[in-house]
């Protein structure tokens, strides 16, 4: 049996947890993020609390997860939009018993505003990124209507929100007080993401993480390939851009390898063959892609957003391009042309992250936050 640490005056805590809307361990699992969310999150704070309750989406079950985790699945067949905000009344006696909620994106804090109007429970949620801009840029007007009045409600409401760039802080201070704001980035495992001989072929590998999506600027990314000897793109993940993206690369002549989702402990093998990184997004928050990339000290290029000059340096610990095929051409061909430059700038990421994006680190400020909140 675990031995759980006690909270403040020796009063012992029990968390609930909040995925975002329709989110479950399950659906963490179809993007190869199942195990990291459990070794990183879930086994850290069964160290940290007595209970630990995971309200999912789905009916599922687990059996590797530490004794006292319990997930609280779904076997209504409400739909998520409703679920969402019933989660509370069909499981009251979960909520009732939990003293802190830990919500993990805005799209999932209507269950913790009804677990606070009625039962009176502090929660804890993320703002991670412009949700909003995100979901104007794909044109989801509908949408959009409905997400603006719930991350206001879901922002004013929350007893503390967790920015994990300083972009986003501005931000959520229109909602909230100043105080209720904390910065904690998004972490890595270091000890599983780090530098190895994975072995290399002849042909130059260019590679990124993400989802298939036009936001991502994967199409000019293959424009710029294209243009470069003796390479090829391997992007991993999977998205409604997938075909538009083959095509595109039969088009230009780029070498094109969908690598589909790859579990989060798989990849450090996939990263560490990549010569360069390369993240050409029109939006990011702080992607843990780029930062497990470092972590492996791969050579990264980011397109140059106010969120990615946060963490890469413009010849520091990585480049900065522009949203153009031409701009990312320059900096692919940089790198391929000097490695020894390219070899500091990498080595220089990988100290950035265990100094400033250790998962040890980070994950003990979060378990001291929720803590303090229990009253």
């Amino acid at each position: 049996m675990r031995n759980y640490t006690r909270g403040f005056w020796g009063v012992e805590m029990n968390l609930g947890i909040f995925f975002h809307k329709g989110g479950s361990i399950r659906g963490l699992g179809k993007v190869g993020q199942d195990k990291r969310f459990i070794e990183n999150y879930l086994n850290k704070y069964s160290e940290n609390f007595e209970k630990v309750y995971v309200f999912s989406y789905a009916d599922e079950k687990r059996s590797d997860l530490p004794d006292n985790v319990i997930i609280v699945p779904n076997k209504s067949r409400v739909p998520s939009s409703f679920y969402a905000f019933l989660m509370p009344l069909f499981h009251r006696k979960e909520i009732r018993d939990c003293d802190v909620f830990r919500v993990f994106h805005i799209s999932g804090t209507p269950s913790s505003i009804v677990g606070k109007l009625l039962y009176r429970k502090p929660y804890v949620t993320t703002y991670g990124y412009l949700w909003l801009h995100d979901i104007l840029f794909h044109r989801k007007f509908l949408q959009y209507l409905i997400a603006k009045p719930l991350e206001w409600f879901g922002i004013k409401m929350a007893d503390r929100v967790i920015i994990t760039i300083d972009e986003t802080r501005q931000y959520v201070r229109r909602f909230v007080d100043p105080d209720k704001v904390t910065y904690i980035p998004n972490g890595v495992d270091t000890r599983l993401f780090r530098k190895f001989f994975a072995g290399k072929g002849k042909t130059r590998r260019i590679v990124s993480v993400g989802r298939l999506v036009k936001i991502k600027n994967y199409d000019s990314l293959i424009k710029a390939a294209a243009k470069i000897r003796n390479c090829e793109v391997v992007l991993y993940g999977n998205g409604p851009e997938a075909e538009t993206l083959r095509n595109l690369a039969k088009t230009t002549g780029c070498r094109l390898v969908l690598g589909g989702m790859q579990p989060n402990e798989k990849l450090p093998g996939e990263l560490n063959r990549a010569d360069v990184f390369v993240l050409p997004s029109h939006s990011e928050g702080l992607p843990k892609a780029l930062l497990e990339a470092m972590a492996c000290e791969i050579p990264c290029i980011v397109s140059d957003l106010p969120t990615l000059r946060e963490i890469i340096r413009d010849g520091v610990n990585g480049l900065v391009c522009g949203h153009s095929p031409e701009s990312i051409i320059e900096k692919i061909e940089y790198v391929l042309d000097h490695r020894k430059e390219a070899g500091k700038m990498a080595a220089n990421a990988r100290k950035d992250i265990i100094n400033r994006f250790s998962m040890d680190k980070l994950i003990g400020k979060e378990i001291k936050l929720l803590k303090e909140l229990v009253r």
